[in-house]
């Protein structure tokens, strides 16, 4: 799994058990991107990331069966839908 965009780690952790192994990057202009469910981890919070940084593999944790990423964007804590941010 790798970065959207450049960011820094702002969470990393369980805490939300629904979503597993998580990781939170913030963005400029506001910007969140979320990526849960992830196995093994290769970032910790305070890291600074360029875009297509990886950050994890993708993994079983959380409330799934089978292997896969959660991702999400949001903006000043608003959902925002990915395909209004690909050019």
């Amino acid at each position: 799994v790798t970065t959207s965009a450049a960011g820094t780690v702002a969470f990393v952790g369980t805490g939300l058990r629904r979503f597993g192994t998580l990781v939170l990057v913030k963005h400029e202009g506001g910007y969140i991107t979320a990526y849960a469910h992830l196995d093994s981890l290769s970032v910790k919070e305070g890291d600074v990331l360029g875009e297509g940084t990886v950050i994890g593999q993708v993994g079983t944790t959380g409330r799934v069966d089978t292997p896969q990423l959660h991702f999400e964007i949001r903006k000043s804590r608003t959902p925002v839908n990915p395909r209004e941010l690909i050019s």
